[in-house]
């Protein structure tokens, strides 16, 4: 078989029909003479290699620098040999594009860019991803969408699949699943997202996964990804309002996420909602209806039913939390009796990140410390000192005795540090200090992005990758002017050394120059414990980054 990707599902059928009959599954394109690898089928194997080259050829699989890939990593595959073709008729610019000089063979060797995405093996066989022109990037990390469909094409009741990226009006994207399901299956989409999980990272789980009768094909019978419908339109009615408050929340849902229909049992964040996201919808509710809805309330009851009825009962809680203020509540005391856990912002000053994590805690009270500033009336910090004095009271003020549990994300590394030794200092027991990919304050001694400006323009570009920024400008300006302040004041305070251990999670992707770890020994005159953590540092807080660390840390609690 040559000519497309051989899926492992029609690999074992041609197998069943014929016994006896060997597979050989070819590849290669037409600019290298057509096949250049191949390999034998195995029977039951849930993966379908194309193999080794042929005789006088040579395979790369290289990263964007011309450098091999290790066994397992993702790369471009390039070919050499003497089976490559001279270029293309009368096209000398597609021809420099395409074949290239080769680093790795004979001093004047050329090599022929495929444009596809492969990877080796362990037994040295070559393994076929997809097209780099189904690459994308989503939230920091990238994503081939054809190892995705290879994952659901895998399960024994999916025929086919694709995966798009879909983003709405407000620029918030999420990976988008169809499936064909095989024939007389009984297939629930719903469970698909899990069943990525369990064989690919999280952040390649696709948001929802929509089942079709039939993938839309172009007159050249390949997917058409622009006929690929809404997985809002294949949605099922979720009940129609019964009041004008349930009709104006999803009115307001719709608004917001771009979505044409909302029932009024559609979750919030199922329909692509985040945290962030969730802040608007506040905001918009204490307009249209005089309340105010805490983000954590969405959070917690997240269909426009649940909203609508806290709204018309008034069963808002009344301690009504202030996004701003320098102690957020992330999730109440349960009542065990248990320390409560004590997160740190990072540089931009504010701890709603940390909803993230405070799941994993749910049998003990969870808070994030935010710098002042953020309310526009409370004045700045003025040192890092007065910023861990203020913190320190305003733990004291809610947990008067320890044992002190204390988790801290970039800048708020050193502030936990701080806070932990000064905490020792005063004869109270620090049980965990947990420090999440951060330097001591020696480190940020040569930190840019001092300027309100230079920090505002680095928070939008992150911000960007998740929604629309267009009208987030106080948002963006406040945290411009507190962002810049706290690197400012970092510069001029010195880490004191601290007598217990710390935890430490090194965030490996993103950035070669390893851990910050060692740098905290001179710091810490216990034990530094490392982990890994499979995400780049501005992205802990993502799901998968942020269950491997809570689950070491609510272990160690335990």
């Amino acid at each position: 078989v040559a000519g497309e990707a051989f899926p492992p599902a029609l690999a074992n059928s041609v197998v069943e029909l014929l016994p006896g009959c060997e597979v050989h599954n070819l590849y290669g394109p037409t600019e290298a003479t057509v096949e250049v690898t191949g390999s034998r089928y195995v029977p039951g194997a849930d993966r379908l290699p194309i193999g080794r080259p042929i005789w006088n050829t040579q395979v790369y699989v290289l990263d964007a620098a011309l450098r091999p890939v290790p066994p397992g990593v993702n790369g471009e595959l390039y070919l050499a040999g003497v089976c490559l073709a001279r270029g293309y008729l009368g096209h000398p610019e597609l021809t420099a594009d395409r074949f290239v000089a080769c680093p790795h063979g004979e001093p004047g060797g050329r090599m022929y860019r495929t444009g596809d995405v492969a990877r080796w093996t362990k037994d040295g066989q070559v393994e076929y991803i997809g097209r780099t022109d189904f690459q994308v990037k989503l939230r920091g990390q990238r994503i081939e969408l054809s190892e995705i469909v290879q994952v659901l094409t895998g399960h024994p009741d999916v025929a086919q699949a694709a995966v798009i990226v879909r983003e709405n009006q407000h620029g918030d994207k999420r990976l988008v699943g169809y499936v064909v399901p095989d024939q007389g299956a009984d297939l629930d989409a719903a469970e698909l997202p899990e069943y990525v999980r369990g064989r690919l990272p999280d952040y390649m789980a696709p948001a929802v996964v929509v089942p079709l009768a039939e993938l839309p094909l172009t007159p050249a019978g390949k997917l058409d990804r622009n006929a690929l419908p809404s997985e809002y339109e294949t949605l099922p009615d979720s009940g129609e309002p019964r009041n004008a408050h349930e009709e104006k929340l999803c009115a307001l849902f719709g608004e917001l996420l771009g979505v044409e229909k909302v029932g009024i049992d559609d979750d919030f964040f199922v329909l692509g909602g985040h945290s962030l996201m969730a802040t608007r919808l506040s905001a918009r509710i204490r307009k249209q209806f005089g309340v105010d809805m805490p983000v954590r309330t969405i959070v917690r009851y997240p269909t426009v039913a649940e909203l609508a009825a806290l709204v018309l009962t008034g069963g808002i809680p009344t301690e009504d939390v202030d996004p701003y203020a320098v102690v957020l509540p992330l999730h109440d005391d349960p009542g065990t009796g248990k320390s409560p856990v004590w997160f740190v912002h990072g540089g931009g000053g504010l701890g709603w990140v940390f909803f993230a994590f405070a799941p994993y805690v749910r049998d003990r009270a969870a808070y994030a410390l935010q710098s002042r500033g953020w309310n526009d009336t409370d004045p700045l910090a003025g040192s890092v000192q007065e910023m861990v004095d203020d913190y320190l009271a305003h733990i004291r003020a809610t947990q008067p005795e320890g044992p002190y549990n204390l988790i801290g994300w970039s800048f708020g590394g050193p502030i936990v540090h701080a806070l932990a030794e000064a905490l020792e200092r005063q004869g109270h027991q620090v049980a965990l200090m947990a420090v999440l990919d951060a330097m001591p304050s020696s480190g940020f001694k040569e930190l840019s992005g001092r300027e309100e400006n230079a920090f505002r323009k680095e928070v939008a570009e992150f911000l960007g990758e998740f929604m629309n920024t267009g009208n987030l400008d106080h948002l963006l300006d406040t945290m411009g002017k507190v962002g810049a302040n706290n690197r400012a004041l970092m510069k001029d305070y010195d880490s004191p050394v601290y007598g217990g251990d710390m935890l430490y999670f090194h965030a490996k992707l993103g950035r070669d120059w390893g851990s910050y770890a060692p740098h905290w020994k001179q710091h810490v005159l216990g034990s530094i414990e490392e982990f890994d953590v499979d995400a780049s540092h501005e992205y802990l807080h993502m799901p998968k980054a942020a269950g491997q660390i809570m689950r070491v840390i609510a272990g160690r609690l335990d």
